[in-house]
Protein backbone atom coordinates (compact mmCIF):
# COMPACT_ATOMS: atom_id res chain seq x y z
CA UNK A 1 0.00 0.00 0.00
CA UNK A 2 1.02 3.14 -0.98
CA UNK A 3 0.71 6.05 1.37
CA UNK A 4 -0.93 9.59 -0.47
CA UNK A 5 -0.88 12.95 0.30
CA UNK A 6 -4.87 12.55 0.21
CA UNK A 7 -4.02 9.93 3.22
CA UNK A 8 -1.68 12.64 5.26
CA UNK A 9 -4.30 15.03 4.80
CA UNK A 10 -6.71 12.50 6.03
CA UNK A 11 -4.68 12.06 9.29
CA UNK A 12 -3.72 15.75 10.34
CA UNK A 13 -7.09 16.90 9.85
CA UNK A 14 -8.84 18.60 13.11
CA UNK A 15 -11.82 19.33 13.26
CA UNK A 16 -13.35 23.01 13.32
CA UNK A 17 -13.94 22.84 17.15
CA UNK A 18 -10.25 22.17 18.04
CA UNK A 19 -8.72 24.81 15.68
CA UNK A 20 -10.69 27.28 16.82
CA UNK A 21 -9.82 26.52 20.66
CA UNK A 22 -6.36 25.45 19.92
CA UNK A 23 -6.55 29.51 17.99
CA UNK A 24 -8.17 30.94 21.14
CA UNK A 25 -5.66 28.92 23.40
CA UNK A 26 -2.79 30.19 22.09
CA UNK A 27 -4.13 33.82 22.13
CA UNK A 28 -5.09 33.57 25.48
CA UNK A 29 -8.43 33.24 25.27
CA UNK A 30 -9.20 29.90 26.49
CA UNK A 31 -11.72 31.10 28.91
CA UNK A 32 -13.61 32.65 26.17
CA UNK A 33 -13.92 29.06 24.52
CA UNK A 34 -14.62 27.66 27.96
CA UNK A 35 -17.23 29.72 28.58
CA UNK A 36 -18.78 29.19 24.90
CA UNK A 37 -19.26 25.78 26.05
CA UNK A 38 -20.91 26.68 29.25
CA UNK A 39 -23.47 28.79 27.61
CA UNK A 40 -23.95 26.43 24.60
CA UNK A 41 -25.50 23.51 27.75
CA UNK A 42 -26.54 26.00 30.58
CA UNK A 43 -30.47 25.73 29.67
CA UNK A 44 -30.01 21.34 30.02
CA UNK A 45 -27.77 21.67 33.03
CA UNK A 46 -30.35 24.31 35.14
CA UNK A 47 -33.05 23.75 33.57
CA UNK A 48 -35.50 26.36 31.57
CA UNK A 49 -36.44 28.14 34.45
CA UNK A 50 -33.42 28.91 36.37
CA UNK A 51 -31.97 29.45 32.98
CA UNK A 52 -34.83 32.02 32.28
CA UNK A 53 -33.62 34.57 34.97
CA UNK A 54 -29.95 33.06 35.39
CA UNK A 55 -26.89 33.05 32.90
CA UNK A 56 -23.25 32.85 32.81
CA UNK A 57 -21.52 35.78 32.32
CA UNK A 58 -17.65 35.63 32.97
CA UNK A 59 -15.09 32.79 33.84
CA UNK A 60 -12.34 33.97 34.86
CA UNK A 61 -9.33 31.82 37.47
CA UNK A 62 -11.82 29.09 38.49
CA UNK A 63 -14.63 30.92 39.09
CA UNK A 64 -17.81 30.98 37.19
CA UNK A 65 -19.35 34.23 37.28
CA UNK A 66 -23.32 34.48 36.60
CA UNK A 67 -25.78 37.35 36.35
CA UNK A 68 -29.14 37.27 37.76
CA UNK A 69 -32.16 39.56 37.40
CA UNK A 70 -33.43 39.71 40.30
CA UNK A 71 -31.44 39.29 44.30
CA UNK A 72 -34.36 36.40 44.99
CA UNK A 73 -32.34 34.18 41.97
CA UNK A 74 -29.21 34.78 43.40
CA UNK A 75 -29.92 33.52 46.92
CA UNK A 76 -31.26 30.67 44.97
CA UNK A 77 -28.47 30.75 43.33
CA UNK A 78 -26.24 29.87 45.96
CA UNK A 79 -28.15 26.90 47.59
CA UNK A 80 -27.79 25.46 43.70
CA UNK A 81 -24.20 26.22 43.37
CA UNK A 82 -22.71 22.73 43.97
CA UNK A 83 -25.50 21.22 41.94
CA UNK A 84 -24.65 23.55 39.08
CA UNK A 85 -20.82 22.99 39.01
CA UNK A 86 -21.37 19.57 39.03
CA UNK A 87 -23.30 19.26 36.23
CA UNK A 88 -21.63 21.54 34.13
CA UNK A 89 -18.53 19.10 35.03
CA UNK A 90 -20.71 16.04 34.12
CA UNK A 91 -21.95 18.05 30.71
CA UNK A 92 -18.85 18.63 29.77
CA UNK A 93 -16.69 16.24 31.35
CA UNK A 94 -14.28 18.25 32.85
CA UNK A 95 -14.47 20.36 35.19
CA UNK A 96 -15.58 24.10 34.53
CA UNK A 97 -15.01 26.40 38.07
CA UNK A 98 -14.34 25.79 41.56
CA UNK A 99 -16.39 28.45 42.81
CA UNK A 100 -20.05 29.91 41.24
CA UNK A 101 -20.26 34.10 42.02
CA UNK A 102 -23.15 36.01 41.60
CA UNK A 103 -23.95 39.40 40.43
CA UNK A 104 -27.50 40.75 40.30
CA UNK A 105 -28.14 42.60 37.13
CA UNK A 106 -31.79 43.75 36.66
CA UNK A 107 -30.70 45.78 33.36
CA UNK A 108 -29.01 42.22 32.04
CA UNK A 109 -31.37 40.68 29.99
CA UNK A 110 -31.13 37.26 30.53
CA UNK A 111 -33.63 36.22 28.38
Amino acid sequence: MRWSEEDEVRSSAVTLDDAVRSFLSQRGYSSAARLADVVACWPDVVGNEVATHVVPWRLTGGELQLAVDDPAWATEVGFLAGDILTGLSDRLRTPVADTVKVHVRPDFNVE
